[in-house]
């Protein structure tokens, strides 16, 4: 009964301990809202207007500028000072580091517990109370030592301790450009998934395609959705960790962003580092007003072009100075990628050449890594089953 009661004390301390460090840096840590911290004529406008532009490092809401995207949320920002934890993009990464944080908070303490319960023992002398207060306290913390240590043997197996939020992209980082912006540049409405469907269902038929290769590859590379923007530069999968991608490569190694912000470059691989290029939002431009160092994919299909640094494995631009990309023998600019029919029409093109028995293949060719390939032929499979066979 008695170790039955350490051990739910233990368990219960470490629970609390976590808690307190979840909610501790919303309370104190929490970014203002953008309209209290910068104020704009008491607005905080997330649209850029003309003559205006996005601060990506402060979220100005002042003269020639507008908020960053995420500016008026409320940031998952663990700003432990010592430690110098990041912010985390999603709720995933910020328990990661709520983790990591805590292991780092509560083993010293265990530690300075069995050196501060030796050291009462030492001085107990013949006081039979104090040497059984001492054995109990350093049992006890060697316990919850086990069973922290314990826990994280067990999520770094399960490789729960470099958690990520489920993505749609697997290589290039996805930014979703405002309608209106969209509406702006091509002259279209954006659609609806179904819709988007349709039109590739369409354009496989007419290349001779099963529809499932469109399904999967509209799904994979922009969710269905038109108005998108890859930045490969600002990619953190496993690939791009490894050196994979080259764009992010060439930017760690760059040690600036589009707008002049400077970092310490990244020479090496890992490249995970949460820097991140700032070169949006995007105009009515043919080169949609795009850092051009570094390669993008555009629209539904997230058909890429190269930068002038990175990605040279692409090819050059096909018409001079401007970005684009030689295709089927057309040239196409990063502007003209954005219709959905051109888009799909160049997707179904890459795909056509592999039949349905060796969708992996075509997948691997298209995307290049084996992550994507393999949840897109299992996505490929589902489809197919759904229509009664491929």
């Amino acid at each position: 009964m008695y170790k039955k009661n350490i051990i739910v004390n233990i368990i219960f301390l470490k629970i609390f301990t976590v808690l307190f460090l979840f909610f501790l840096p919303f309370a104190i840590f929490a970014q203002e809202p953008c309209e209290t911290k910068y104020p704009d004529d008491g607005k905080c406008k997330t649209d850029c207007e003309a003559g205006e532009y996005h601060d990506d490092t402060a979220g100005l809401c002042a003269t020639g500028k507008c908020c960053h995207k995420y500016a008026a949320a409320v940031d998952l920002a663990l700003q432990v000072p010592i430690f110098q934890y990041t912010k985390a993009e999603n709720i995933a990464e910020y328990l990661v580091k709520i983790y990591n944080v805590s292991l780092f908070v509560i083993i010293p303490i265990i530690i300075l517990v069995i050196i501060y319960s030796g050291i009462m023992w030492i001085f107990a002398g013949v006081k039979p109370d104090l040497v059984q207060k001492s054995k109990s306290q350093i049992i006890n913390a060697f316990i919850g030592l086990g069973l922290i240590l314990s826990s994280y043997i067990i999520l770094s197996v399960f490789r729960l301790t470099e958690l990520r939020a489920p993505q749609i992209e697997f290589i290039k980082p996805i930014e979703v450009i405002p309608e209106a912006t969209y509406t702006n540049i091509t002259g279209q409405p954006v659609k609806s998934k179904s819709e988007y469907y349709a039109l590739g269902e369409q354009i496989a038929k007419e290349k001779g395609l099963h529809p499932c290769f469109m399904k999967v590859m509209i799904d994979m590379e922009s969710g269905g959705r038109a108005n998108v923007i890859g930045h490969d530069e600002n990619a953190r999968n496993e690939a791009a960790k490894k050196g994979k991608v080259p764009a992010r490569r060439e930017f760690l190694k760059s040690g600036k962003t589009f707008k002049g912000v400077s970092f310490s470059p990244m020479a090496s691989a890992p490249y995970d580092s949460t820097q991140k290029n700032d070169d949006t939002p995007v105009c009515d431009k043919e080169d949609l007003c795009l850092d051009w160092r570094w390669s993008h994919g555009i629209g539904l299909s997230q058909f890429t072009i190269s930068g002038t640094v990175a990605s040279t494995a692409l090819g050059k631009w096909c018409k001079s100075g401007v970005p684009s990309r030689a295709f089927g023998g057309k040239c196409y600019t990063a502007k003209e990628l954005f219709d959905p029919k051109v888009s799909l029409g160049i997707g179904a093109d890459m795909l056509k050449r592999y039949p349905t028995s060796r969708a992996y293949a075509g997948f691997k060719a298209y995307n290049g890594s084996d992550e994507y390939a393999r949840d897109a032929k299992a996505r490929f499979d589902k489809c197919c089953a759904e229509r009664g066979g491929c």
